[in-house]
């Protein structure tokens, strides 16, 4: 199994309007995990993923797929919202730790 180590909540119109974003798709980012991929690619809590590799996903669970089916060290790119703007993080795909 692969890894990003991050945790995610599913966004929605609500959560769209509270961070004033137009997109009710994607996923928010809530947790990063210490030493993990994500974190040393540069993602915060309170980022929103709306695409990776350069297509639209509606949900974590995409997300999460996508890691899943990569090979350790294949590059995930995200895009995204950070404070507002557009953004992109290259996410190394690591081993799922036991």
């Amino acid at each position: 199994r692969r890894w990003i180590r991050i945790a995610m909540q599913n966004l929605n119109p609500e959560l769209a309007k509270s961070f004033g974003v137009d997109t009710a798709t994607g996923a928010i980012v809530v947790g990063i995990y210490r030493n993990g991929p994500a974190r040393t690619a540069g993602l915060t809590p309170g980022n929103i993923i709306t695409n990776v590799n350069g297509e639209a996903i509606q949900n974590g669970e995409e997300i999460a797929n996508y890691a899943l089916n990569m090979e350790p060290g294949t590059i995930l790119e995200l895009q995204g919202i950070h404070n507002g703007k557009a953004a992109s993080w290259s996410v190394t795909i690591g081993p799922k730790q036991q």
